[in-house]
């Protein structure tokens, strides 16, 4: 099981009450309600954020064939395509890194 199917596992958990979280509200200005959070907005959130990242890391191999290939496609479109696919990737390196720790910090919590 990768992580994707980890996290839509979740997602699909049958009993409502742990699809559904509320924030809580300690110190929030009178009359602010919680808006519950769906975790399956979060698994979409993922999924989306995944596939964007492999969308620009296509675009970008297929800007630097074309540049391979073809002398009229600009250089600066080839790296700005380049560049964005880093990023992308930093992102979600960022995001994952960010999801262990937090895993690791509920995993070490004593009861």
């Amino acid at each position: 099981m990768n992580g994707l199917e980890a996290i839509s596992s979740i997602a699909a958990y049958p009993n409502s009450e742990v699809a559904t979280l509320t924030p809580s509200l300690i110190g929030a200005p009178t009359g602010v309600t919680a808006t519950p959070v769906n975790l399956q907005s979060f698994t979409s959130l993922m999924t989306n954020g995944v596939a964007d990242m492999q969308e620009k890391i296509n675009y970008a191999n297929e800007m630097v064939q074309a540049y391979a290939l073809d002398d009229s496609m600009p250089a600066h479109s080839v790296m700005i395509a380049l560049e964005e696919a880093r990023i992308s990737i930093e992102l979600g390196l960022q995001v994952r890194n960010r999801l262990v720790e937090a895993y690791r910090d509920i995993m070490n919590m004593q009861l």
